[in-house]
């Protein structure tokens, strides 16, 4: 199934307020006219995405793919070709919430700071596997902008980019 074309102030495609998990089909090419172009999530909730894409969103400030107030854990599947003015074209966290990257793979998403990953202060990312690549910032931080905690494990990180500081990571 698809959820596409959709705008709204928040959530442009889907709000969760408890879990949501993913594991094919598509969230497409929805529109937030604030934060989570595609997904957004509430404090305590979760997001699991295990296959299927989470491509083409838009966000004005924050999150143009997913923006996260609790749990976003990915082991599968792509968020891809998302964006956002201000930071996180692909996930983009609000202070106390979390991001694991364990496989899948975050590509051609673009945002003034982290093209894939904004992580807010007193927020922490894992990535233990799967692939940030292509991603871009007008500012700082190819592929991931970390304010908060960033534990980098395993996976890769290529052919990111970033205007000013940090093509990787900032």
């Amino acid at each position: 199934g698809e959820i596409a074309g959709n705008t709204a102030s928040q959530a442009g495609g889907v709000f969760i307020t408890t879990r949501m998990e993913m594991s094919g089909g598509a969230v497409r090419d929805n529109v937030a006219k604030t934060d989570g172009g595609g997904v957004r999530n509430a404090w305590g909730s979760t997001v699991e995405l295990t296959g299927g894409a989470i491509t083409g969103n838009t966000a004005q400030r924050y999150g143009g793919g997913v923006y996260c107030m609790g749990s976003f854990l990915q082991s599968g599947g792509e968020v891809s070709g998302n964006s956002t003015s201000t930071g996180g074209g692909a996930v983009a966290t609000r202070s106390g919430a979390s991001v694991e990257l364990a496989g899948g793979v975050m590509n051609g998403n673009s945002a003034a700071n982290g093209g894939a990953v904004y992580i807010a202060p007193e927020s922490a990312c894992t990535i233990t596997d799967g692939a940030l690549s292509g991603n871009t910032a007008a500012k700082n931080g190819g592929a991931v902008y970390a304010y908060g905690s960033l534990a980098l494990l395993g996976g890769s990180l290529t052919g990111n980019s970033a205007e000013n500081f940090g093509g990787d990571v900032y």
